[in-house]
């Protein structure tokens, strides 16, 4: 099983699942944003499809959402190994000499769970440094109306460990306002989009 396999195996556990409804993008003097509203006529538009069944992250305390993700991890990498087993089953016989061995089996295994862990490990890390940076107490999930960006990114689980699609970032006379954008990750956020104005988080589109 190769590395880009198991990457692109555990980035769908926190990104995408089944697509169904979707986002209108729009483009607007080379600026774009996502809403579902339909674009204004001087903008030219497109539908972004985003995931469906999104839960809700605020009754998930932070352990028991490490734990799913963790439990996701371990499920895909057993359904790898079953993939790899039937794979080598269906395999014809080589007509000539096969190449000297490379890994075993099991130190492939190994190797995989070694990085599994490893990048379980750097979250749980990342959480605790978070955790005594953030006043000792346990880290909301998700951001709330009203709080500071500052904290959105740097106290909360979902701030933490999931990055944004992307960042589109409107300067006007009245200030400054963000979209940060979830629609790839929405099946963990629960959200699809985070507004900020001026440093305080005011809208949360879900």
């Amino acid at each position: 099983m190769s590395w880009n396999r198991v990457g692109a195996a555990l980035a769908a556990f926190l990104g995408a699942v089944s697509l169904a409804h979707g986002a209108n993008k729009c483009v607007i003097d080379g600026r774009t944003t996502y809403q579902e509203a339909p674009c204004p006529s001087n903008a030219a538009s497109s539908v972004v499809a985003t995931p469906t069944g999104p839960m809700d992250p605020s009754r998930e305390t932070t352990n028991q959402l490490i734990e799913r993700w963790k439990k996701q991890a371990n499920e895909i990498q057993a359904g790898q190994r079953k993939l790899d087993a039937a794979q080598k089953a269906v395999q014809p016989a080589p007509l000539q000499s096969p190449a000297p061995p490379g890994k075993s089996e099991a130190e492939r295994r190994a190797e995989i769970d070694a990085k599994i862990a490893e990048g379980m490990r750097k979250s749980d890390e990342q959480l605790a440094k978070a955790k005594a940076a953030c006043g000792g107490s346990e880290l909301p999930t998700a951001p709330s109306i009203g709080m500071p960006e500052q904290r959105f990114r740097s106290c909360t689980v979902i701030g933490l460990l999931v990055e944004p699609d992307a960042v589109n970032v409107t300067e006007t006379a009245a200030g400054t306002t963000k979209q940060f954008v979830y629609l790839r990750s929405i099946a963990t956020t629960g959200f699809k989009f985070v507004y900020t104005r001026n440093g305080v988080v005011d809208a949360i589109q879900r």
